[in-house]
Order: C-alpha cells, then sequence, then structure tokens
C-alpha cells in the first residue's frame, strides 16, 4: 500500500535553479524506441543486433577473472593502464603513432568534446561551427 504524496509541498524548497529544469526531449524520443514497430535513423542508436554482445561477454568475463580487484575500483582519470596499452597497440597496427602518455579514454563523445572545449576555449570565445553535431554538449555553453 502506498500514501498519496502531495508534491506541490515542495514547491518552495527547491533551489532557484530547478526552475531552469526542463523535460529532456531525448527521454521523450527514447520513450518511442520501446515500441516494436519503432524504426529509428537517428545517431546514438544503433541498430542492437550490431552490437557484438558475445565479443563484449567474454572480453568482460576475462578481463574480471584476471583483473576484478583493480578494474572494479575507481582508477585513473585517463583511463585504466592496461586498456590504454591495448588501445596503443591497436593503433600502431593501423599505422599511428601514439603513446599511452597521449591517449585519455573517455566515457564517450560528450566528454571528449567538453574536455577539448576547456582546454581550447574560454569562455566569451567565438567558435565557428559548422551545424551542431550533438544535441546537448556542455561545451555548447562556453
Amino acid at each position: 500500500m502506498s500514501l498519496p504524496v502531495e508534491q506541490h509541498i515542495w514547491d518552495d524548497r527547491y533551489a532557484g535553479a530547478a526552475d531552469l529544469v526542463s523535460a529532456s526531449a531525448v527521454r521523450e524520443l527514447l520513450k518511442l524506441t520501446e515500441q516494436p514497430e519503432f524504426i529509428s535513423f537517428a545517431g546514438g542508436l544503433p541498430a542492437a543486433e550490431c552490437f557484438p554482445a558475445e565479443e563484449i561477454a567474454l572480453a568482460a568475463e576475462r578481463v574480471l577473472a584476471q583483473q576484478a580487484s583493480r578494474v572494479l575500483q575507481y582508477g585513473p582519470t585517463e583511463g585504466f593502464p592496461l586498456l590504454r596499452d591495448f588501445l596503443v597497440d591497436l593503433m600502431h597496427g593501423r599505422g599511428l603513432a601514439v603513446a599511452p602518455g597521449n591517449l585519455v579514454v573517455t566515457s564517450g563523445s560528450q566528454q571528449a568534446l567538453d574536455i577539448l572545449a576547456r582546454l581550447l576555449i574560454d569562455p566569451g570565445d567565438p567558435v565557428l561551427v559548422a551545424h551542431r553535431i550533438t544535441q546537448r554538449t556542455p561545451a555548447n555553453d562556453l
């Protein structure tokens, strides 16, 4: 049994920034993807049948069997050293010269764009772009 909660009693207790929060258009669009007849051509929503699920499961199993006590802990900001070494070897195999000290592993494109913007752009600097390539990047606020 759940008790009814009057949400409005909290209205005067929220911080001022809470008034700036609005529903995410992306979140609303993603709800549509749960419908079986929905086919998305949007970026950031690849076809699930293309995921290398077995390979990822095997890699995760191997890493956890060999390095669980290390990889489940907080790690260096620039990425887990063994992963960085693996990526360096992979890039060398593709003819790219890179060293582990010149490689940062990010959680995705948004984090990478944010880091680059913070390193290369000061607030108020003019920036010329062909068009916005992501829905929402923290760099959009610079």
